[in-house]
């Protein structure tokens, strides 16, 4: 008798925390106005179509400063053909990071399992 008590307790109480505990619900998305073009014209499609079905959604900004903005240019002097090893630094795309505390998490894998 004391078992199914237990349970039962167990069962309610995860039922009535279930909502509090599951993920956040992610954010309208909103087309990038400077593809909205491409996207009208069928180049490209709607902006739920090309996010990943799970995509990571940045909660904390280090360094306070908040996120930037979408848009703008990129300047960049190639003086010689040896200066070109410096657009690999500006197109890096990184599997793994530290973050400050310098622990290892993900940038755009999934997840990953650390050995």
């Amino acid at each position: 008798m004391m078992k199914r008590r237990a349970l039962t307790t167990a069962l309610l109480l995860g039922l009535a925390a279930g909502p509090a505990l599951a993920a956040d619900p992610l954010p309208a998305m909103k087309e990038t106005p400077s593809l909205a073009e491409q996207v009208k014209s069928g180049a490209l499609p709607a902006v739920d179509k090309r996010i990943p079905q799970q995509p990571q959604v940045v909660k904390q900004f280090y360094g306070g400063d908040g996120p930037g903005q979408q848009g703008g240019q990129l300047n960049m002097l190639v003086a010689s053909a040896r200066d070109t090893r410096l657009m690999t630094i500006y197109s890096y795309t990184r599997l793994i990071v530290h973050d400050p505390d310098f622990k290892l998490k993900s940038d755009i894998l999934e997840s990953y399992t650390d050995k």
